[in-house]
């Protein structure tokens, strides 16, 4: 069985893999953020709504997966550091 469903504007397709496959944080959907309203909004309706905090931007919804609300300028500073040292190496 398989089911389709859009996450953030993408279109996603879920498996069912039955009993044997549980979640866990191999899979997480990442969400990039403008600012912090957009972080607090959807941070706020994971949380909010049955799900539960976790450490450093991750946290999980209700259903037990795993979603990264990350501000996109963290991950460009991130990029940008990884570039960095890849020049200065």
């Amino acid at each position: 069985m398989t089911v389709d469903f859009t996450v953030a504007g993408i279109p996603c397709l879920g498996l069912n893999g039955g009993p044997a496959f549980k979640h866990n944080e191999a899979f997480s959907f990442q969400i990039a953020t403008d600012d912090q309203e957009e972080t607090d909004r959807y941070w706020n309706a994971i949380v909010g709504n049955g799900g539960e905090e976790s450490a450093c931007g991750w946290c999980k919804d209700k259903w037990g997966i795993s979603w990264q609300i990350t501000p996109r300028v963290l991950i460009e500073a991130l990029a940008a550091r990884k570039q960095s040292a890849r020049l200065m190496s």
